[in-house]
């Protein structure tokens, strides 16, 4: 089960690679690409997700320390490194802000696959307004 869920975090890592090189609109375009590419991985590969974050795999530390696994959470901290630096985000430890952004991320992708999102609880577009205050949170 561990093997399989590896597999989930490379492909997921391939999705948010793929995300970063498609668009050349700045930091936060590259932000809002990344978090629906996370977000279609997800909604695209249901029974992997939660494989990858659920209690099937017995050594759930284990898993999220191996090398491959840590590689997609460092893409995030990168892009939060170079908008720090830019003066884009707000200069605060990175890895707290790579939290935030993992847990919104995480969350939404598992209330859209739940079909807990729903309008007249949250509003017709949910994701678009939680992406869009995560953003605001992060940026200067």
């Amino acid at each position: 089960m561990a093997g399989l869920a590896l597999i989930g975090f490379d492909r997921l890592r391939e999705e948010l690679q793929r995300a970063q090189q498609a668009l050349p609109g700045g930091i936060e375009a590259e932000f809002d690409a990344m978090a629906k590419a996370y977000l279609g991985f997800g909604q695209g590969n249901a029974a992997l997700y939660r494989l990858m974050f659920g209690p099937e795999v017995t050594s759930a530390t284990r898993l999220h320390t191996d090398p491959r696994a840590l590689s997609t959470f460092e893409i995030v901290v990168e892009l939060l490194e170079r908008g720090q630096s830019a003066g884009i985000f707000r200069k605060r430890p990175v890895q707290g802000q790579a939290a935030a952004c993992w847990a919104q991320m995480h969350g939404l992708t598992l209330l859209t696959l739940d079909g807990l999102l729903l309008p007249e609880k949250v509003g017709a577009n949910a994701v678009e307004a939680a992406l869009e205050a995560l953003c605001e949170g992060l940026c200067c």
